[in-house]
């Protein structure tokens, strides 16, 4: 079993992992369209997600000692955008604010 986040933020380092086995080797791959390539080996890797929203699978294979037997794992992961900066905005902003005097603010929310 592969363990992975299931959501990562676009373009971020992350981390893929197994439980490894004595005896076994580890390679992994990275499938999607943007993504960077990922050729590592060892029971944990870093990998940078796609630079796009998208879902894209991991995938490691696990080859025994003896270089004659293999089996494979794949899990689906999902890249979504990083949240935007909201605008902050004070109806009516005045030069100069006055202790005690109230004030309304708004948030706006953007979208990437």
């Amino acid at each position: 079993m592969i363990n992975a986040p299931s959501t990562v933020t676009v373009s971020t380092g992350n981390f893929v992992s197994i439980n490894p086995r004595a005896g076994f080797s580890y390679s992994w791959s990275l499938g999607g369209t943007d993504t960077n390539p990922l050729s590592a080996t060892g029971s944990s890797v870093p990998f940078t997600a796609p630079s796009t929203s998208q879902s894209f699978a991991v995938t490691c294979t696990e080859l025994n000692e003896a270089g004659d037997s293999s089996a494979t794992s794949e899990v689906q992961l999902t890249a979504v955008a990083a949240p935007s900066q909201p605008i902050i905005s004070i109806a009516g902003l005045p030069t100069q604010l006055v202790a005690g005097q109230s004030y309304t603010a708004s948030v706006t929310a953007t979208r990437a």
